[in-house]
């Protein structure tokens, strides 16, 4: 499916560096990187119907948590999915 509808994201100066740099280092441009996260936060919300801040990456090999997508919030936040 053709991506056609631009969405805006806020990162201040030092996560736009670190985005960079990371997608300098893997050789993946960084609107691709973060397409990809959005991406896979859908899927995980879509199969379990939830979604806890602050995201988290994990390493399929080592299931250990590897980094945290975002600053973790003042306050814990869940939503669930209503049907």
């Amino acid at each position: 499916m053709k991506r056609t509808n631009p969405v805006m994201v806020r990162l201040d100066d030092t996560q736009v560096r670190e985005l960079d740099e990371l997608a300098a280092t893997v050789g993946i441009p960084a609107s691709t990187l973060a397409h990809n996260a959005v991406l896979a936060l859908l899927r995980y919300y879509k199969a379990h119907g939830t979604v806890t801040l602050p995201l988290a990456i994990i390493s399929a090999a080592t299931s250990q948590l590897d980094v945290t997508l975002n600053e973790p919030p003042a306050v814990k936040r869940t939503r669930r999915r209503t049907k």
